[in-house]
């Protein structure tokens, strides 16, 4: 699954800078950032390597709330795996939610 990624824009209303909560950066206006269903901003390649670095049993959740989100881990994958599916199918993905 591909993350989707757009050009970072100053969004913040707390008066303080947005930074990215993996790094600890800034955001500067040509950073290319992912937003997630929860609004909180990582830079696109910080986000992506947690994502890389994540089990694939398990699904990513947010760094900053932990809330779920629909991408999983993909740690010793292939970006084109055919397996993922079936592996996701048996419902090992809950194993992580639980620990």
């Amino acid at each position: 699954m591909s993350i989707p990624s757009q050009e970072y824009q100053h969004i913040s209303t707390s008066g303080k800078p947005d930074q990215c909560s993996i790094c600890f950066t800034i955001f500067s206006e040509t950073d290319e950032v992912v937003q997630l269903v929860c609004q909180h901003l990582f830079h696109s390649d910080c986000f992506t390597q947690r994502v890389n670095d994540t089990e694939p049993s398990c699904r990513v959740s947010c760094p900053e709330c932990e809330q779920a989100t629909n991408f999983r881990g993909r740690n010793g994958l292939d970006e084109d795996d055919e397996n993922i599916d079936a592996l996701y199918a048996t419902g090992l993905f809950l194993f992580c939610s639980l620990i």
